[in-house]
C-alpha cells in the first residue's frame, strides 16, 4: 500500500512539469554534417537545461525520449512552422523548439524557432548570419537563453518554492 502511494505522488508531482522538446537541428542545402547539426542540437538543449531546470518544474526531453515517441513514419525533418507544433503535441511535450540552417549569401544562417504546443503558438525565435559552424554555435549560447526565458514567462512561477533565487537580495538590507 506504501508503495502504491509513493508512485501516485511521483506522478501528481510530474504531472505538474512542463516538457520542453528540442527537435534535431535541419541542414537546408546540406550545410551542416550529421555531427555539427546533432552538436548544434546539443548546445541549444543544454541552453534549455540551464534556463528551465528541474527544480523549477522544468523536464528536457533527451534525443532518445524524442525518437521513441515520434508516429511511424514520421520525421522530423520534414516538418516547419505549425509542423513543429504537431509534432511537438505527437511526442507530448508542452514547448517545443528547433533550429534551421541554411545559407544566406556567402554566410551560413540560423534560424531557431519556440512553439507552446497546445496552441501551436510561436512564442519567440531568434536568427544569426555567419561564416563559420562555431560562430554558429556562439550565436546559440548567447541568444537562446532569453529564447527559453519566454517559457518561464509563459508558465509563470506558480507555488515554486524550490526558487534557486537568493531571498537576501530581496530585503530591504541588502546592498
Amino acid at each position: 500500500m506504501r508503495a502504491v502511494l509513493c508512485i501516485v505522488l511521483l506522478c501528481c508531482l510530474d504531472a505538474f512539469a512542463s516538457f520542453v522538446a528540442i527537435l534535431e537541428t535541419v541542414s537546408r542545402d546540406d550545410v551542416l554534417t550529421v555531427s555539427e547539426s546533432r552538436f548544434l542540437t546539443d548546445e541549444l538543449r543544454s541552453q534549455a537545461g540551464k534556463t528551465l531546470p528541474a527544480n523549477k518544474g522544468f523536464t528536457i526531453m533527451t534525443r532518445e525520449n524524442i525518437n521513441v515517441m515520434l508516429p511511424p513514419g514520421k520525421t522530423v525533418a520534414d516538418c516547419e512552422g505549425s509542423c513543429i507544433a504537431e509534432t511537438g503535441k505527437n511526442i507530448a511535450a508542452d514547448y517545443v523548439a528547433q533550429a534551421r540552417v541554411g545559407k544566406f549569401g556567402d554566410n551560413l544562417s540560423l534560424s531557431a524557432e519556440l512553439y507552446e504546443t497546445a496552441s501551436g503558438k510561436l512564442l519567440g525565435s531568434f536568427t544569426a548570419v555567419k561564416t563559420t559552424v562555431n560562430e554558429l554555435w556562439e550565436a546559440i549560447r548567447n541568444d537562446s537563453r532569453t529564447l527559453f526565458a519566454l517559457v518561464e514567462n509563459e508558465k509563470g512561477d506558480y507555488g515554486n518554492f524550490a526558487s534557486t533565487a537568493d531571498p537576501w537580495k530581496k530585503s530591504p538590507f541588502a546592498k
